[in-house]
């Protein structure tokens, strides 16, 4: 189930969000038992896959707590309550909906109860009435922060909960808090100013004095005491402090002239992302430079530094050269000129910024320097032997692959796939496919096999200058560099298809570990379709390779190659007489081809042969054979619907299915209600607790039985409509009942 389990309740969470607030307390309470099992008391441990991250959790979380902001409060409260004593959480997370559901559940409630606050106060109060709160310092700052949502009712209450613990209370920012730059007591500072323009005098007094009088323990007899207390004192009513918080105010500011925080903070971000350092001159500065000012400043700033400018990391070269390079987009002659004032003692962080910005334009717009400009700048750097990293070059001179290039510059490519970078291949998960391709695209001869493939891709008559080169990639010692270099001989294959498959073949010679993956396939696709006796060999060999990914690929290209080729017919049969990933291989294909006016039939015989398949990877590869069809096809599959349903287990998920089919136009087929019964019988009991993602599956499929109900005037059919919704009541599937009285409502 995994991250499913959210995905299930991501359409209900707008329709019902009251139903899913009960879903996630159920959810909630499962999580204690596993943790309990474990003999652990956090629910949200990495060990327990539910609590993983997906932007399901995020959107059915959020969609509940703004949706009914009562009903999630009651679910949620107390079992945050009950955790909290056993488990008391001392680190606050600044408001994010990102992270684990644990942090999205805790924002999600502080954003309930202070929408409560404004709206509703005493409901809130109600609620929190029957609860005993803890005094961690997660429970106090969900208070203050609920509180300091309606400072007209609740002024009076902040400042008495500051005031009974001031050493906690008074200092209380966000430990978790990347990326936010004003969170400096923050939780605090937000309960002052909310608090003391609203309280009464004698309350103002109170926490005035209590302010002037703290120093929180980290600060005590070191070079930061009284930095608390000068940005809580900031946070008051300024219009109401007295003679002695003004000069206190007076002295620290000359004591701390970098302390910028005023009032309450920001509302931090919604999405907390990981706060960079910044460059050491900002875009305004570095936009009113002149050449020479530029020329100043990367020699100053030559080397990978960080700072800390006040509230504000500020880094080096790097972040310098990330400046120069936006700018660079915006006046390419100039930058472009401004190289031939630069030699090989300048960092090679700036010439690789101006290279960048002359040929990669933002969020994919085309290329802002002219070819001129990035030959000149090339040439430049090789005249002074400046050390611009390979893979830098490679991506420059590929971006002018649809030009006509000098042969200088070929060649300097040419010469890039001689780095001897990678020397070994050093995946760092080898059973994922896409692991040599991420290790070559970030080496400098895996960057220049791409950029020679977008070179050919633009000009096959490229070929003949670039062929030495290609061939010795194809037989690189190192197979992540073959793996990308594969995409060389798919930009030659019609051109120079003789060559293309000879090199093919030196290419996957010796080279097991890489037949599987994505570029490797795709030349396999291709060449397949322009001479398929050519490639039967190749195909057979990888069919039985001890690589299941090399075996997948096999198995679902020879199953492609059945359907429209003619002498590939009965090769099929090869795939389907061996193990179960050939078999998984063909089930996929013909599953993402039912669709197919030419080829569907036969692909809808091969799967109902499929469907009876023992191997639970085969049933994994066609477990979702319902998304190649739209909603009014699926519906038009009656028969193989039925096909499915009496070879369903327990562990088909139907939701999905049901989902599709409620979007579906034309009338439901009969078949839908063999599926119901077999689901009652597939999954039983497990159906009826929303802790498990059977209970989604059911809720789905039980208004398409009411609408199928109401569709058919066969009364067998309707009978057996009536007696799987009995039993579906019976059994106690989860949400039937409401599903039911919503829509004989309509």
């Amino acid at each position: 189930m995994g991250k499913d389990w959210w995905s299930i309740w991501y359409v209900v969470s707008a329709q019902n969000p009251a139903f899913i607030a009960r879903v996630i307390g159920a959810w909630f309470d499962r999580q204690l038992a596993q943790a309990s099992e474990r003999g652990d008391t956090d629910p949200f441990s990495n060990a327990l896959w539910l609590a993983s991250y997906s932007d399901a959790s995020e959107h059915v979380i959020k969609q509940c707590a703004e949706g009914v902001p009562l009903d999630f409060t009651r679910e949620l409260l107390p079992r945050f309550v009950r955790l909290d004593r056993d488990a008391p959480q001392e680190l606050i997370a600044a408001p994010s909906m990102l992270g684990s559901p644990d942090e999205q559940l805790r924002d999600a409630l502080a954003e309930a109860m202070s929408s409560l606050a404004k709206a509703c106060p005493e409901e809130l109060d109600a609620t929190l009435e029957v609860e005993t709160l803890s005094n961690s310092r997660w429970m106090s700052s969900l208070l203050l922060r609920t509180w300091s949502a309606n400072p007209e009712s609740y002024a009076e209450r902040i400042v008495r909960f500051l005031l009974d613990d001031p050493a906690q209370r008074l200092n209380m920012g966000y430990d978790l808090s990347v990326g936010i730059a004003d969170t400096f007591v923050a939780v605090s500072r937000t309960a002052v100013a909310a608090a003391s323009a609203e309280c009464s005098e004698e309350s103002f007094t109170e926490l005035e004095n209590a302010i002037l009088s703290f120093t929180p323990d980290w600060e005590q007899g070191n070079e930061f005491e009284g930095r608390t207390r000068l940005v809580l004192l900031r946070a008051l009513a300024q219009d109401r402090i007295g003679e002695e918080a003004r000069e206190e105010i007076q002295r620290l500011e000359e004591q701390f002239p970098e302390a910028r925080e005023r009032g309450a903070p920001e509302p931090p971000e919604r999405r907390v992302m990981a706060q960079h350092a910044r460059s050491p001159i900002s875009a305004e500065a570095g936009e009113g430079m002149s050449n020479d000012q530029w020329l100043t400043a990367m020699r100053e700033y030559a080397t990978d530094t960080t700072t800390f400018r006040g509230d504000k990391y500020i880094g080096g070269v790097t972040e310098l050269s990330r400046e120069l390079e936006r700018l660079v987009r915006k006046d390419t002659s100039r930058f472009a000129a401004l190289v031939n004032q630069m030699d090989e003692t300048y960092s090679t962080h700036y010439f690789e910024a101006i290279l960048r910005g002359l040929t990669s334009g933002e969020e994919g717009s085309g290329r802002p320097g002219t070819l001129e400009q990035v030959i000149s700048v090339l040439r430049r750097t090789e005249e002074f032997g400046v050390p611009v990293r390979g893979g830098e070059i490679a991506r420059a001179i590929g971006a002018l692959a649809e030009e006509t290039l000098p042969d200088d510059v070929v060649r300097m490519l040419c010469r890039v796939a001689e780095d001897p970078d990678p020397e070994v291949d050093d995946w760092r998960d080898p059973d994922k496919e896409m692991a040599p391709l991420t290790q070559a695209i970030n080496s400098t001869r895996g960057a220049a096999a791409e950029e020679l493939a977008r070179l050919l891709f633009a000009d096959r008559s490229r070929w003949e200058i670039l062929r030495p080169t290609v061939e010795r990639l194809v037989i690189d010692r190192v197979l992540a560099v073959r793996s990308v270099a594969v995409r060389c001989l798919l930009a030659i294959l019609d051109a120079h298809r003789s060559d293309a498959l000879t090199c093919f073949e030196k290419l996957i010679t010796g080279a097991e570990p890489i037949r599987g993956t994505p570029f490797v396939e795709q030349f396999v696709h291709y060449a397949m379709f322009r001479d398929y006796t050519a490639m039967r060999p190749t195909l057979m060999m990888m069919l039985h390779s001890s690589d299941p990914a090399a075996v997948q690929v096999a198995a679902e290209q020879l199953t492609l190659a059945s359907l429209w080729i003619e002498e590939a017919r009965g090769d099929e049969d090869v795939v389907l007489q061996l193990g179960e990933g050939a078999r998984a291989g063909a089930a996929y294909i013909y599953a993402h081809n039912l669709s197919d006016k030419t080829i569907g039939g036969t692909c809808e015989e091969r799967l109902r042969t499929l469907f009876l398949d023992e191997s639970a990877q085969v049933r994994q590869a066609i477990r979702r054979w319902w998304a190649a069809l739209e909603p009014d096809e699926l519906a038009s599959r009656g028969p193989l619907m039925s096909a499915f349903a009496e070879s369903m287990n327990s562990d088909d998920d139907v939701g999905t299915l049901a989902y599709r089919l409620k979007e579906a136009r034309r009338p439901l087929p009969a078949e839908l209600c063999t599926l119901a019964e077999r689901m009652v019988g597939a999954y039983g009991t497990r159906a009826a607790s929303v802790e498990n993602r059977e209970a989604g599956a059911a809720y789905m499929l039980a208004p398409l039985l009411i609408r199928l109900h109401e569709q058919t005037d066969d009364p067998l059919l309707r009978e057996r409509i009536l007696n799987v919704i009995d039993e579906m009541l019976r059994v106690g599937f989860w949400g039937i009942d409401e599903q039911l009285r919503q829509q004989f409502d309509r």
